[in-house]
């Protein structure tokens, strides 16, 4: 299984980790700099140096953890409160 490649072999619609911790697509190439989106039409340009190692293919696609932060498969987050009451602690 291959798991390190060069930024400069990355192609668009890899899923990359970038040094901050970031999980991203590859939306647009450069010699320098590149975009990824890191949410449906979000993108970030960064340096290819950023990016410490594309992900497997594998491995979930990005697009199935967006939204779902604490991991529980629900897709809410959180902090989310319904709208018909109000935030616990308090009115």
């Amino acid at each position: 299984m291959e798991l390190v490649r060069t930024p400069k072999a990355l192609d668009i619609g890899d899923e990359v980790l970038l040094g901050a911790g970031i999980v991203a697509r590859v939306a647009t190439l450069g010699d320098e700099y590149l975009h990824v989106e890191v949410s449906p039409g979000v993108r970030m340009k960064v340096a290819r140096q950023a990016i410490i190692r594309t992900l497997p293919p594998e491995e979930q696609p990005l697009d199935d953890r967006i939204g779902d932060e604490d991991g529980d498969g629900t897709g809410e987050h959180p902090t989310d409160v319904p709208d018909d009451r109000p935030p616990s602690g308090g009115v």
